[in-house]
């Protein structure tokens, strides 16, 4: 496996590496340093001048949503072979190409690895809507129940929560599941609001227990009136492992206490030095903690990085399952970074680089920087489903960059525009000049006339913008890959890249999933058919 996800990590870069600069180009810069003729591959550029912008958004949008671009025909097909070709190029290159489904499997698939090591799911899954949005939702349901099973499978006797935020996993971890969790988070904000929460959901577990066994069901939830909960216990099914009478209070009391004794919550800025098994007797005030379960549901930054570091380095961790975001938040090795003119400051005391981890990549001294980074947090999928390729903000604050440089020359205000409500380009550059607090003087006209000037440069932009986009996946799978590589290169040889998630409901959707010493694998006899 190592060899084979190595090939495809080496296969991937050398692919990405000439579209780099293209990916780390500053949007705001597009037309002041004429990015169209210095990045955009000069076949392309020449079919697109006679193509309608339409025709290029349907292309992408097919591409978005999973349909093979190769295969269109007609007008679509034949219109920019070059623009076809370049996002099949880099669909190739991703996970979500034929070269990643080798290196990557899907949830039911690893379910089927942990059937090899005799876990037999019991537990149904909760879907409790009322403290949750949509997205979190499904991110806590899908990834409690895989802690569950590999805390199930490596025998822990404790979850460590990296990032626990507001404690949404924890809790379901702790109330469904009944484990012991200690969630760690650097904030004192969120760790007081995680345990509020907890607290908030535990007085209504019982109900929201009968609520989803009644939506389970087909039926619609009597609203909360002054008897709901003699109603909904009439209602409710028997056999909902969950449900509490108004005779059983007593019973529902002592559930929630055992329930706030399962999960507690620590202020810690977690490094690769900090003893997470010391938290934990801390907390729990034990001494047998010799097997953690180590998780994280979107670790940002360095986070993600630095939880695969514990977990290869610490003997107690047994399991590990986690989620990354915020790529663009990582500390790379072998980039600078832009905001820092003169001596870049040193990392804080315990804290390594995030990017890369493999020795494969640091052999190579490969950086991705910043710009690409943050264009790896781009939701292809989502544009895919909801067909949003908007790129007209983009356009005018490239305008205006055009205008700045006019009015100000070299003495560009430091500042973002951001996002803003406007009604045209008029309104934009007034606004914008107000945000950055500007006192230069540009007339309406002056502003159309630039406007007019250069609106053969708006598809142009477009064109670019779609790109660039076609490339983010491309860039999140390198770190994926990288981190996987890093467990197989420790000699981890159970650790899996799993999609977990929906991608159009939560785009940062890839698992990392380690098994330090798992079981013995059973064989699965299949059910032989026998004639009636």
């Amino acid at each position: 496996m190592q060899a084979e996800i190595t090939a495809k990590l080496e296969e991937i870069t050398r692919y990405l590496k000439p579209f780099l600069p293209l990916a780390n180009c500053h949007m705001v810069n597009f037309i002041t340093q004429d990015v169209w003729k210095t990045h955009v591959p000069d076949a392309i550029r020449r079919e697109i001048a006679s193509v309608k912008v339409e025709i290029l958004d349907q292309i992408f949008v097919d591409h978005a949503s999973g349909v093979p671009v190769n295969e269109l025909n007609g007008e679509l097909g034949s219109s920019c072979p070059n623009f076809i070709h370049f996002l099949n190029s880099a669909r190739n290159a991703c996970l979500r190409g034929s070269p990643g489904r080798r290196v990557i499997i899907t949830r039911s698939e690893f379910q089927k690895k942990l059937a090899e090591w005799a876990y037999h799911d019991n537990q149904e899954s909760l879907h409790v809507e009322q403290f949750m949005t949509r997205k979190k939702m499904h991110e806590v349901e899908v990834m409690s129940q895989m802690v569950a099973a590999l805390a199930d499978v490596s025998g822990a006797s404790y979850v460590v929560d990296v990032g626990g935020g507001k404690g949404y996993l924890s809790s379901i971890l702790a109330l469904h599941h009944g484990l012991r969790v200690l969630g760690v988070d650097s904030s004192q904000v969120n760790t007081h609001g995680a345990a509020k929460r907890s607290k908030k959901l535990e007085k209504q577990w019982s109900g929201l227990c009968r609520r989803a066994d009644i939506l389970k069901q087909g039926n619609i939830p009597p609203k909360r009136g002054k008897h709901w909960k003699s109603r909904s216990n009439l209602e409710s099914s028997d056999d909902c492992k969950c449900e509490t009478t108004e005779d059983d209070g007593e019973t529902a009391s002592k559930n929630q206490t055992t329930n706030g004794t399962l999960y507690k919550q620590v202020t810690a800025f977690v490094t690769q030095l900090t003893d997470l098994r010391n938290l934990v007797k801390e907390q729990f005030e034990c001494e047998d903690c010799e097997n953690l379960a180590l998780a994280g549901l979107h670790t940002c930054g360095d986070l993600a990085a630095t939880c695969l570091r514990i977990f290869v380095n610490r003997e107690e961790f047994s399991s590990l399952c986690n989620v990354g975001c915020c790529y663009h938040l990582l500390e790379e090795e072998y980039v600078r970074s832009p905001f820092w003119t003169d001596v870049e400051p040193p990392l804080p005391a315990g804290v390594q680089f995030g990017f890369p981890m493999s020795e494969f990549l640091n052999r190579q001294e490969f950086s991705l920087g910043r710009n690409a980074r943050m264009l790896s947090a781009q939701a292809l999928d989502r544009i895919g489903e909801n067909h949003q390729l908007t790129s007209e903000p983009l356009f005018f604050r490239a305008l205006l960059q055009v205008l700045l440089i006019r009015k100000c020359g070299e003495h560009i205000p430091w500042g973002q525009v951001g996002r803003l409500k406007y009604q045209n380009f008029v309104d934009y550059v007034q606004k914008a000049v107000q945000k950055l607090h500007l006192s230069i003087e540009v007339s309406e006209d002056e502003i159309e006339a630039l406007h007019r000037n250069y609106l053969n440069e708006q598809q142009q932009l477009h064109v670019f913008f779609l790109l660039r986009l076609s490339l983010a996946p491309v860039i999140e799978t390198v770190i994926l890959l990288d981190r996987l590589l890093y467990l197989h290169e420790k000699g981890i040889q159970e650790s899996y890249l799993v999609q977990l998630f929906d991608p159009v409901i939560s785009p940062r959707c890839y698992c990392i999933i380690s098994l330090k010493n798992p079981p013995e694998k059973t064989v699965i006899e299949k059910e032989e058919n026998v004639p009636c």
